[in-house]
């Protein structure tokens, strides 16, 4: 899908394409529903921050409005 792009390039591509497939599906990656200026990632670092103790998360409940 490069065609006509330098082959420099490529490896920019593929990062941008990988970071933004990440940002889309990965948990950790995903930015928060009330402010989108965090992750999930930096929500749990707070969270850890404050309560001076490891997090794990374990499950996950996802909700779809409007489908």
């Amino acid at each position: 899908q490069a065609d006509g792009k330098s082959k420099d390039l490529l490896p920019k591509i593929v990062e941008g394409k990988l970071n933004g497939y990440l940002a889309e599906n990965c948990l950790l990656e995903q930015k928060w529903f009330k402010d989108e200026s965090k992750t999930i990632k930096n929500l749990l670092d707070e969270a850890v921050t404050q309560l001076g103790e490891p997090i794990e998360i374990r499950r996950i409940l996802v909700w779809e409005f409007g489908k």
